[in-house]
């Protein structure tokens, strides 16, 4: 076994430690501190030197001795008798004045001990270092407390001991275990992904209008049946110490079953890289996340636009960076700032958008969780679109059975364009409330595959009148997923 190599060359180490005058280097340092002639033994004839020790105990020798006496056994390979010799001399020392140095290296002997026999419940609270350890005890024991930590499923622990221990005997082993820990603390299961979904829906008001659509020059229906067909690839690595990479793209494309509304079928395109380092924050977990994003829309043009054929509507490249945070107990709090370059088809609204974000990630009950998320934003655009916001959602996801999940998600936005008197109506500023509500149920039906139900409202509520609209929509959805989306 790996770990019984390992422990021999710890021996080398741990001999380092000196008891009673015992040199640095010389064997069996509490053999030695027992009894000098025993020490000398034990290279040439280890049984010997134990039968010795084994003597002087049962003559009603110093607790050091019941200590050497581990030591011996656990030289020889007889673990079930050093266990049972050192957890006795752990009782005799913790009454004997003096006895912390022996009373500690017992303790690192039951490190290695519990971890030969793969006892790793008992090895994972006894192989835990102290600041005052000499330094090569300190990454034997944040080595074998790290394996532990991570045998009994303690992965924050493990990835706190692992990263910790630097010798170099434990190299490939300790970052080896380390990318492990890594991988489970992640929750990661690398390899491809693959999402497909196709909805229908009835939409009140497609293309946004005011009550009165006359009001901006469109005369007939605004309201449609819709269906929109997406799919999203994507690939997740295995992680490369603390860091996981992931690459992902996704389209989607919507059709309305009306002549207006046929002129907002969309075509949506977009890409991602994400890189996240992770590590342990104190009982919980930390990652810090660098995402390159590139995402652009195409209208069908006609009639509702200001292009009557097939056209770009906008494109955007954005970077968002930024800390996530877990506790034990799984409540999470993530930290955002994004920047996005976007053109549009009209030019005045070309620029970049910055943004500050802040989420909370709740559970609230099992199987209940509730996510709150908060921004402020700032809209660096041609003179008119130019603005400042701040918003506010939520989402709410219950699972009251293995089959089923309901969805509620909401979010309102304001946004005042500061610098736009005059453009939209004459002497007369831009400010908008915007928001959004949606309802899913959704029911897993095998392979993959789930169904469900949705409806929502969306409006905005703006200062300029014609800019004002409200709509409602409600449909039915078919996904199938793979992997880890």
């Amino acid at each position: 076994m790996w770990w019984r190599g390992c422990c021999s060359s710890v021996i080398s180490l741990m001999v380092m430690l000196s008891v009673g005058g015992v040199k640095a280097g010389e064997p069996g340092s509490l053999v030695t501190a027992c009894d000098e002639e025993a020490g000398l033994l034990l290279l040439d004839d280890p049984a010997a030197a134990r039968a010795r020790v084994k003597v002087l105990v049962e003559g009603g020798g110093a607790p050091v001795c019941t200590a050497a006496l581990g030591e011996a056994y656990f030289l020889e390979g007889n673990d079930f008798w050093a266990i049972r010799t050192l957890q006795a001399a752990q009782e005799l020392l913790a009454e004997t004045p003096n006895g912390a140095v022996v009373y500690r290296q017992v303790e690192w002997l039951l490190c290695l001990a519990l971890t030969r026999t793969e006892q790793w419940e008992d090895a994972a609270d006894f192989c835990v270092s102290r600041p005052d350890d000499d330094a090569a005890v300190r990454g034997v024991l944040d080595y074998y407390g790290g394996v532990a930590a991570f045998k009994v499923g303690d992965d924050v622990a493990a990835v706190r001991r692992l990263a910790n221990s630097g010798l170099p005997i434990f190299d490939p082993s300790s970052r080896r275990f380390l990318e492990l820990s890594i991988g489970r603390l992640a929750e990661l299961r690398p390899g491809p992904e693959l999402s497909l979904g196709s909805a229908v829906s009835y939409d009140t008001n497609a293309l946004m209008v005011p009550a009165d659509p006359a009001v901006v020059g469109i005369v007939g229906d605004v309201e449609a049946f819709k269906s929109v067909n997406w799919m999203q690839i994507g690939y997740r690595f295995r992680n490369v110490g603390r860091y996981l990479f992931a690459v992902r793209g996704d389209g989607s494309r919507s059709f309305h079953f009306a002549d207006l509304p046929a002129s907002v079928n969309a075509t949506d395109l977009g890409a991602t890289a994400t890189v996240q380092r992770y590590g342990v924050l104190g009982q919980g977990k930390i990652a810090w996340e660098a995402r390159y994003g590139y995402r652009v829309s195409f209208l069908d043009g006609g009639e509702a636009t200001l292009e009557d054929d097939f056209f770009g509507f906008v494109e955007a490249h954005s970077l968002s960076l930024g800390p996530s945070m877990w506790s034990a107990a799984g409540h999470g709090l993530s930290l955002r700032y994004s920047v996005s370059n976007q053109r549009f088809a009209e030019l005045v609204r070309n620029g970049f958008a910055h943004s500050i974000s802040v989420g909370e990630e709740l559970v609230l009950a099992e199987n209940l969780r509730l996510a709150i998320a908060q921004s402020g934003t700032f809209n660096q655009a041609g003179q008119p679109y130019a603005r400042w916001g701040a918003s506010l959602g939520t989402f709410l996801a219950w699972q009251p059975a293995s089959l089923w999940t309901v969805l509620l998600r909401g979010t309102g936005l304001y946004e005042d364009y500061y610098q736009s008197s005059g453009y939209f109506s004459p002497d007369e500023r831009r400010i908008d409330w915007s928001y959004v509500a949606r309802l899913e149920v959704e029911r897993g039906i095998g392979w993959g595959f789930t169904a469900g139900l949705f409806g929502g409202v969306a409006g905005r509520h703006s200062s300029i009148e014609p800019l004002t609209y409200d709509k409602l929509e409600g449909g039915v959805q078919l996904a199938w997923n793979y992997g880890a989306l």
